[in-house]
């Protein structure tokens, strides 16, 4: 199917479960330059259990509430469980986006290990697997074995790639830190097809789970003063050993706008249970769309009639949560487990015997009921909507991401723009520091320009947007998603305008070059070294004839279009991506686990803190290679001496890339000190190209290390290259 769209030249638009708040897996609009093909992935619905359940291969149409279902005999939990996300979200979904939850200890949906197809710069299809399980050489083997099952515990690698976003534990604790702790577009949490957002067709990906809490409590929290909860908030996250599962705020208006308009959802899933939900929404969309072309029937008939059906049955909330209601604007649902139980009970006794305000430990049905009335309030001001549509001009619903030591969390709207809103919403996930705040637009008012000048206020606040359902069709996407965006997806053929970027084809720029030509080589190739990055030609999906994204081709020179520059800390996210294959499938780098974004930032500011380059290459936006100069040794006497390192994304050799790069990199290395660079190639004389561009840039063979490396089955020399910087040995340095 992709390579069919790719050989007909159509843009792809991968759908799940659709249950996105931002219209980022739907076209939008009508000034596509291509043809749409939307595919949806619900029917491949598998998923498997590695590690005895430690870890999951998930499928495209998996959904979380089956991955719940399937861990829940083994006593373990996905990343995010029903109630802390969409019902009937899919996992890859959620990976594609960042997506958030409610899980305090668990931070964004995030892995470092997916199987994704890619459409490269030329507009091939590549079958990249970085899932870190042997499936084979051929994306025929790969594909038919994840679709068999076909995996051994031998053919599953541990090689210190995350699974999941494995330090937002230590950022949430930063309370003191000036930026959010999570947030879409954040670039350490870009990686692959992790904030993709549907710029890669992913087939799988490998996640971690974690132990269901066996003891839990739920402490129902109540105050009028924000700073009360901030103080909560504040302490708990720097001072307690154990961290709660859960802090959830409610603003007693979204209580009692929650309690009115999401009853009837409240008590479908509190009698029927999670998994009707799926069908009854089905169902209710099904109906409401046969209903519109009936004349007799208003619009949001459904809604109007499970409004009123509502009404029928008896008050839902617990005594309790209703007299806290009436005593207090600020609400607080902390869940603690285990032995963090008795920490909290202790502190907040101690705490509120000065503090204003007060809280009760809930029983069971009270600590489910007062959850479950939190993820009713979601989906309460679209019902406000429906029901008062004579009232109601919009709904504009943000969700926002504060600086983790903003004390100052609840807003206070100016007057002008207070007049133009029904109600003001506000609800979140309060230690993460991430609020929902959904706002009931007054019939009659510009919704659009309200938006933009709530977005200007947020701003001038610090505040990211949005925190966790990506920024769609409805957000501008910042300067690094864009870029991350065109790093996976060169040619803007999959989900095109995301992020209001472009819907044209390479980016509305000019008219891409003709395709490649293969040429013949009759060099003995070994193809397993690319068993996890294999390239298909558009129209030969599953023929047999596929092509090495490492294998040579004629290809014209990109220098008309190529850009060279310093690296910039947020360039590490896609520095990290392009280094994966080096690592995994090359031989010219002699590491085998690939470093982390935060390590690769490290390696850059390092760099720049020695006063030395480092140098990325950018082909219409995206990152195609880099290079950078390290000192030799660190010994005084070789002070004047550097050692520099070029990398080139994979499929992008013989452009002119790695020959900028390193022009530019002498010419800056000149401009300094120093006087000899050096170039350690990896693979010795069996790297070609690296020994090619070396020679036309005057370096020489100064000599070979035999046998210095092991990788891929066998052993690899090094060869050292040298030239002169500047005056060379010809002079003495000042």
């Amino acid at each position: 199917m992709l390579n069919a769209c790719v050989d007909a030249d159509k843009i792809i638009l991968m759908q799940a479960a659709n249950t996105g708040l931002t219209e980022g897996s739907t076209p939008n609009g009508n000034d596509y330059d291509r043809e749409i093909v939307i595919i949806s992935t619900l029917r491949l619905d598998k998923l498997h259990l590695l590690d005895k359940g430690e870890q999951v291969l998930a499928w495209p149409g998996t959904t979380l509430y089956s991955l719940e279902k399937a861990l829940k005999p083994l006593g373990r939990e996905p990343h995010s469980v029903i109630g802390s996300s969409c019902i009937g979200a899919s996992v890859i979904g959620g990976i594609c986006n960042n997506s958030g939850g409610s899980l305090v200890q668990r931070g964004p949906a995030y892995t470092e290990m997916s199987l994704f197809a890619q459409i490269d710069a030329d507009g091939k299809l590549k079958l990249v697997n970085h899932l870190g399980i042997d499936l084979g050489s051929t994306p025929e083997q790969i594909l038919s074995r994840l679709d068999d099952e076909r995996i051994s515990d031998s053919d599953v690698l541990h090689d210190g790639r995350h699974a999941h976003d494995h330090d937002y534990v230590t950022r949430v604790r930063d309370v003191d830190a000036d930026t959010p702790a999570r947030y879409n577009a954040d670039p350490d949490r870009l990686f692959e097809s992790s904030g993709c957002a549907g710029k890669l067709a992913v087939f799988a990906v490998r996640l971690d789970t974690f132990p269901a809490e066996k003891r839990q409590q739920v402490f129902y929290i109540g105050t009028n003063q924000p700073q009360v909860l901030t103080e909560i908030r504040r302490h708990i996250l720097a001072e307690f050993q154990h961290l709660p599962v859960a802090g959830e705020y409610m603003h007693r208006d979204i209580y009692d706008i929650a309690e009115k308009y999401g009853k009837d959802t409240f008590l479908m899933i509190d009698k029927l249970g999670t998994d009707k939900m799926p069908f009854f929404f089905t169902m209710k969309g099904r109906t409401d769309a046969m209903l519109e072309k009936v004349s007799l029937f208003k619009p949001h008939f459904t809604d109007r009639f499970m409004q009123k059906l509502g009404h029928v049955f008896p008050a839902h909330l617990p005594e309790r949560m209703k007299t806290w209601r009436d005593k207090y604007e600020h609400h607080l649902l902390l869940k603690m487990a285990g032995d963090g139980i008795e920490e909290a009970q202790r502190w907040l006794t101690e705490y509120f015997q000065q503090a204003e305000g007060d809280f009760f430990a809930c029983t069971p049905e009270e600590g489910s009921k007062a959850f479950l009335h939190r993820f009713a309030a979601a989906g309460a001001a679209i019902r406000y909507q429906a029901v008062h549509a004579d009232e109601v001009e919009d709904i504009l619903a943000l969700d926002i991401a504060l600086r983790r030591n903003d004390t100052e969390w609840f807003e206070h709207l100016p007057p002008e723009i207070d007049s133009q809103l029904v109600h003001k919403l506000y609800y979140g996930h309060f230690m993460c520091h991430v609020f929902h705040q959904d706002y009931i637009v007054r019939k009659g008012v510009n919704a659009h320009a309200l938006k933009e000048k709530m977005l200007e206020l947020l701003k001038a606040r610090g505040a990211q947007y949005p925190a966790e359902h990506n920024v769609g069709h409805l957000y501008e996407a910042p300067e690094s998603l864009q870029q991350f965006y065109r790093q996976n997806d060169p040619t803007n053929s999959m989900n095109p305008g995301i992020g209001k970027t472009s819907k044209q084809k390479y980016w509305g720029e000019a008219a891409r070059r003709q395709p490649l030509r293969r040429i013949r080589n009759n060099r003995r190739q070994d193809y397993s070294a690319w068993r996890f990055c294999i390239t298909l030609h558009a129209g030969e999906c599953f023929s047999g004839r596929f092509r090495s994204a490492a294998m040579p081709a004629e290809a014209p020179l990109l220098d008309s279009d190529l850009e060279i520059r310093e690296a910039l800390p947020d360039d590490a996210h896609a520095i990290a991506a392009l280094y994966v294959w080096h690592v995994l499938n090359g031989r010219a780098s002699f590491e085998e686990i690939p470093p982390t974004v935060d390590e690769m930032r490290k390696r850059i500011q390092t760099v720049r803190d020695n006063g030395l380059p480092w140098l990325v290459a950018l082909w219409r936006g995206a990152i195609v290679g880099y290079c950078y100069a390290t000192f030799y040794r660190p010994r005084p006497a070789y002070r004047y001496t550097l050692e520099e390192s070029i990398y080139v994304e994979s499929g992008m050799g013989g452009r002119g890339i790695g020959s900028a790069l390193l022009s530019r990199l002498i010419a800056e290395c000149e401009k300094g000190p120093w006087r000899q660079m050096l170039a350690i190639i990896g693979d010795g004389h069996n790297n070609a190209g690296s020994l090619a561009i070396h020679k036309k840039f005057g370096f020489t063979v100064a000599g070979q290390l035999r046998s210095v490396g092991y990788k891929m089955g066998d052993w690899r020399d090094t060869l050292i290259m040298q030239r002169a910087l500047g005056d060379g040995d010809w002079t003495l340095p000042e």
